[in-house]
């Protein structure tokens, strides 16, 4: 397989084609800086969104919590069951949030200085 070879095109020196090349390197630029600003903005909303996650995970075992102390009932076995069952929920959002926190303490660690 043949690879094409560009050809060299001479043109003449002229003030205008270095203006013009100057301003597309800073349109370049400013493209570029965009693009590197938006990633950031980008990053700092998905280290938000994985704080917000850890906390609400946290929130809901504490509300289990709250309910299982706060839950009255005549019936013993009632009583027994409820409690096992908020117990339950609370535990399974503690493991949630911990297993978010160790899938994502990498990427947040890493990600922190550029934020």
């Amino acid at each position: 397989m043949k690879r094409a070879r560009l050809k060299v095109i001479d043109v003449p020196f002229k003030s205008h084609i270095l203006a013009n090349t100057a301003l597309d390197i800073r349109i370049e630029w400013c493209k570029a800086r965009a693009r590197a600003n938006r990633w950031a903005e980008e990053v700092e909303l998905l280290l938000e969104e994985m704080r917000r996650t850890i906390a609400f995970f946290e929130w809901e075992a504490a509300r289990w919590n709250t309910q299982a102390a706060e839950f009255s009932c005549n019936d013993p076995l009632v009583l027994e069951g409820y409690h096992a069952y908020a117990l339950r929920q609370a535990s399974l959002r503690h493991a949630l949030a911990a297993s978010c926190r160790t899938s994502w303490s990498d990427m947040i660690a890493s990600a922190a200085p550029l934020v």
